[in-house]
């Protein structure tokens, strides 16, 4: 059962990587992370960026269906080319600071990536 579960674990890890686990950022900065997917199976699922700590609580902030939180409107965007999306943040906030995840929306359980941002008071 151990294999299994470990061969699970590889296979979903594989379907959805990002170029960027960790962000630092300072206050007014920007960042972009670019996620790659397997295209045969996700093409057409939704694609999102969720806000918190568990990735089974976690807040979608913006989505490709076009969704984007009031708050983040002018600050961020999410878009999609054939096998990658791209996250983009902008005017950041040390309130922006905090644990997201890329993720793909999937039946039963979404596929993924925890993505750790901090925003900083400091020169850009």
């Amino acid at each position: 059962m151990r294999v299994l579960y470990l061969v699970l674990l590889c296979q979903v890890s594989a379907e959805l990587q990002c170029d960027k686990s960790i962000i630092s950022a300072t206050v007014g900065g920007r960042f972009n992370v670019a996620c790659t997917y397997n295209t045969n199976h996700f093409r057409f699922s939704k694609k999102y960026w969720c806000l918190g700590e568990s990735r089974s609580s976690c807040v979608i902030v913006m989505d490709t269906d076009g969704f984007t939180k009031a708050e983040l409107k002018s600050r961020a965007q999410i878009t999609e080319t054939y096998r990658i999306f791209h996250i983009l943040m902008t005017g950041l906030k040390v309130g922006d600071s905090g644990v997201y995840w890329a993720a793909i929306d999937k039946m039963y359980a979404d596929i993924m990536f925890k993505i750790h941002v901090e925003v900083k008071e400091g020169k850009n």
